[in-house]
């Protein structure tokens, strides 16, 4: 969540993060003009939401996990419901939080992409346990 926060400041803002993955694209693909680059970045960015949020919910998810009595063979859906919460409550939060940093917005899609890269993580979470046999 720290790290979140922090990336969450002007830190965080396009221009720093469009330093590299400007360039990083204008190098793979010099044919591309402006603004498709700038497409890309955009891209890039919110797929970075959602894979934070993913890490997110699955930090929170062995918290859980490790925390509530669970059925073994059993897929816990608590554990998965709150560790999405958590994850979800946390991206809203974030999102009010860059209302009151200067040149920041804060976005409803933002929250959405966020919550979805958490589902994704508690899908993830289950495919891999069902692969390993743990329910």
């Amino acid at each position: 969540m720290s790290v979140i926060f922090g990336a969450s400041t002007d830190l965080g803002h396009p221009r720093h993060s469009s330093r590299f993955i400007g360039p990083l694209f204008h190098w793979l693909f010099p044919s591309w003009p402006p603004e498709r680059v700038d497409e890309a970045v955009i891209v890039v960015r919110k797929f970075a939401h959602g894979y934070e949020y993913l890490i997110l919910c699955w930090l929170a998810w062995r918290l859980f996990r490790s925390r509530d009595r669970l059925i073994p063979g059993r897929w816990p859906v608590s554990v998965a419901w709150k560790s999405w919460a958590l994850a979800t409550a946390y991206a809203s939060t974030d999102e009010f939080h860059q209302l009151f940093v200067p040149g920041r917005e804060g976005a409803v899609r933002d929250v959405a992409i966020d919550s979805c890269g958490a589902a994704f993580g508690i899908g993830l979470i289950y495919i891999v346990g069902r692969i390993r046999r743990k329910w």
